[in-house]
């Protein structure tokens, strides 16, 4: 069942992308911070394990730029790193 989230819910940022699948979505902050939850049981998340997560768990907190899919299958995020 969908449901509003708030700001606290992204660590007091907003979400500038989201892509929503059948069982698990993905959210780029306007910080370029990738949060993720729903289900993870093939990995889908991109956390290093198979378990659900109920609320948004920060994958990483910098340089996401989008988010390509959000699907039954994995999703792809994407992030350029800069070096000096």
């Amino acid at each position: 069942m969908p449901r509003l989230l708030t700001g606290e819910a992204l660590g007091g940022s907003v979400a500038v992308l989201v892509s929503a699948g059948r069982l698990h979505t993905v959210a780029v902050t306007i910080e370029g911070a990738l949060w993720v939850w729903g289900g993870g049981e093939y990995g889908q998340l991109g956390l290093g394990h198979k378990y659900d997560r109920l609320a948004p768990t920060l994958v990483g907190t910098e340089g996401y730029l989008g988010v390509c899919k959000c699907s039954r299958w994995p999703v792809s995020a994407w992030r350029i790193t800069l070096w000096p």
